[in-house]
């Protein structure tokens, strides 16, 4: 899992402790996966987190819970299940939306809830009353409502943040100052924001902040500890929640849970007539702003996505799409066999030259199963012989 980033705990135990998890559970649970995420990577990423809690807790006795833990923003359920299995009792997982692996962890004995939770809304803490952790892994916008989730129920938390959210939006990245940057002052990237903004937000409850780094697949590695200290939380902890969250109100007034069925966005539902036209289009707008042709077969090089999208977008196409939530690039991008998006520019793909290269990635069951859209819509037709194109003729 590469090389060590871990600063609280100990190394030797932890690698130990982690090759247990993984060795007992993981490869069994890799076989039986039914999501349809790679198990690989969340089987292998849920090991770590595991092994990282439970060395935690080993290491810092008064974080380890007493009543029992809650996973908020469980996903598959798969770290719940672990701790269970690990001996870590009491906890459950709730999530906006069940999984199918859901019932093969239940009836392992791990308790998961569908429910939506409104941080915003103090009936919605009911559910976690009964707890004295709370874990948010890859939590979403639920991640800065986290820190002060535990406040209120004077627990201590880990947090390991994946997308940037605000207490009701997404996460925005500042920009610096005309006078920061003359006196040299970086502010750093999107993430690094967030995490400061984090950090802000526990220190102002007046939890002791840990921080580490996971060793795990994802880079989004970075952890954050709140603990309870001796002397308590702030004492006018709500009026401090209240200024926290009045600042985020200046871009939206009020947290909106993720609904339960997520509607597909990636322009995969657009009618299938209207993709063909407007991917007809542009072919044909590519050939005669940068033509290039192999072997007679006509391509073309590369034009900026901003000046194709002014140039061959209608109205109604730009309607269509943001219907979506998506624009251009996310539906040249879905036309895979067919566009270059690279760098902000889009070309027509030279398939003479690139055919291979499809070939090579493509697993057997996938050759020659897809229409190519080359032979169906290209005025040239396809370049390539029906048995040499990956694509069905």
């Amino acid at each position: 899992m590469g090389s060590s980033t871990i600063k609280l705990l100990d190394e030797t135990s932890y690698q130990s402790t982690y090759n247990r998890i993984k060795q007992k559970h993981g490869r069994r649970i890799i076989e039986d996966w039914t999501e349809r995420t790679d198990p690989l990577k969340y089987v292998i990423e849920d090991c770590g987190i595991a092994a990282y809690l439970i060395e935690l807790f080993k290491s810092y006795p008064n974080l380890a819970p007493k009543r029992g833990f809650a996973d908020l923003g469980c996903g598959n359920g798969l770290l719940v299940n672990l701790l269970e299995k690990e001996g870590i009792r009491g906890g459950f997982g709730l999530d906006v939306r069940r999984r199918k692996i859901w019932s093969k962890f239940e009836k392992e004995g791990t308790e998961l809830k569908e429910i939506v939770i409104n941080p915003d809304c103090l009936d919605s803490m009911e559910v976690l009353n009964s707890v004295d952790f709370l874990i948010g892994n890859h939590s979403d916008e639920l991640t800065p409502w986290i820190p002060i989730l535990a406040a209120r129920l004077g627990c201590n938390f880990f947090l390991l943040p994946c997308c940037p959210y605000n207490f009701f939006s997404k996460f925005c990245k500042a920009t610096p100052s005309a006078q920061q940057k003359k006196d040299g002052i970086i502010i750093g990237g999107l993430q690094d924001q967030f995490y400061k903004y984090l950090e802000n937000i526990i220190i102002r409850l007046g939890f002791n902040l840990m921080k580490d780094q996971l060793r795990i697949p994802s880079r989004k590695n970075k952890c954050f500890i709140g603990i309870i200290p001796e002397t308590g939380l702030v004492q006018n902890l709500e009026e401090v929640i209240n200024e926290l969250l009045l600042a985020a109100k200046i871009f939206k007034k009020s947290f909106a849970p993720r609904p339960a069925i997520e509607k597909v966005r990636n322009c995969s539902r657009l009618p299938l007539d209207a993709k063909i036209d407007l991917a007809r289009r542009v072919v044909d707008y590519l050939m005669k702003k940068q033509p290039e042709n192999i072997n007679g077969w006509r391509c073309s090089g590369p034009v900026h996505l901003s000046k194709l999208s002014e140039d061959v977008l209608t109205e109604d196409d730009r309607k269509m799409l943001s219907e979506q939530d998506k624009g251009m690039q996310t539906f040249l991008r879905g036309q895979h066999q067919t566009f270059l998006v690279e760098c902000g520019n889009v070309s027509i793909r030279k398939w003479p030259l690139v055919n291979a290269d499809f070939m090579a990635k493509a697993s057997n069951d996938k050759i020659r199963k897809t229409d190519c859209w080359f032979f169906k819509w290209h005025p040239d037709g396809c370049p390539l012989a029906s048995d040499v194109c990956s694509f069905k003729h």
